[in-house]
Order: C-alpha cells, then structure tokens, then sequence
C-alpha cells in the first residue's frame, strides 16, 4: 500500500505553466513556487514566478 501512495504522490510533482509551458519549481513540500490564477471558467491555472514578473495580471489572464 505504502508503495502505491508514493507513485501517485511522485505523479503530482511535475506541474507545468499555463502561459509559457515551463515546469514549474516546487519546494520540498511539494508547493508550488509561484501561484495559482483562476481562468474564465474560473478553474486554477498554475503560473510561474517568471510569468508574474514580466507580465501584468490582465495579460496572464489573456492567454489562459
């Protein structure tokens, strides 16, 4: 059982950004370095801290 757990907790890892298509870093417990911003059907898009600082809201929100 032990062992089932930690694939599908390993499956989560790789997390990727809605804008520019790069992995996405995460700290050692398994948080998201950057954020989360929800789309028009209001669904949690990751973006990358990259993204969030080269773009302003209005436009991360353009191209989810």
């Amino acid at each position: 059982m032990g062992k089932s757990l930690k694939t599908t907790y390993d499956s989560i890892a790789i997390m990727k950004c809605s804008v520019c298509g790069k992995n996405v870093d995460q700290t050692f417990l398994k948080k998201l370095v950057g954020t989360y911003v929800k789309d028009k059907k209001s669904k949690k898009k990751p973006v990358c801290k990259v993204c969030q600082k080269t773009m302003t809201m209005e436009q991360i929100k353009e191209k989810l």
